[in-house]
């Protein structure tokens, strides 16, 4: 089976930061089905606005994931935020000692979503 691919980047060129939305939106194809974000980014920390590139994902049909690894679950929640899919790295922040290798990947179960 071969895979066709095309990145959307919300945060690195081309798009580049929170004012750089609307070029966000235009660089969906009719083939784009994921959009996956990191925030906090590594290493620079900046923040992306989950529910406005929820938003425009969703418009374009495409789900949402979110690498929330930074932030962990205690201090932010994408799911709540619109994100349809959530990765957390067990080993940085959640358990916090290195002496676990682990990911946890949450999925909202959304009406007609495949998740």
């Amino acid at each position: 089976m071969k895979f066709s691919t095309r990145a959307i980047h919300a945060g690195q060129p081309p798009i580049r930061g929170r004012g750089d939305l609307p070029a966000f939106g235009t660089a969906f194809t009719l083939k784009t089905r994921l959009v996956w974000i990191e925030t906090p980014t590594n290493p620079l920390l900046r923040l992306a606005d989950i529910e406005e590139i929820s938003r425009i994902a969703h418009a374009h049909g495409a789900l949402l994931a979110v690498d929330n690894t930074f932030a962990s679950p205690y201090f932010q929640r994408p799911l709540a935020l619109g994100a349809d899919i959530v990765a957390h790295s067990t080993t940085k922040y959640i358990v916090g000692h290195s002496d676990l290798i682990a990911d946890l990947e949450q999925a909202l179960a959304k009406a007609g979503a495949a998740v």
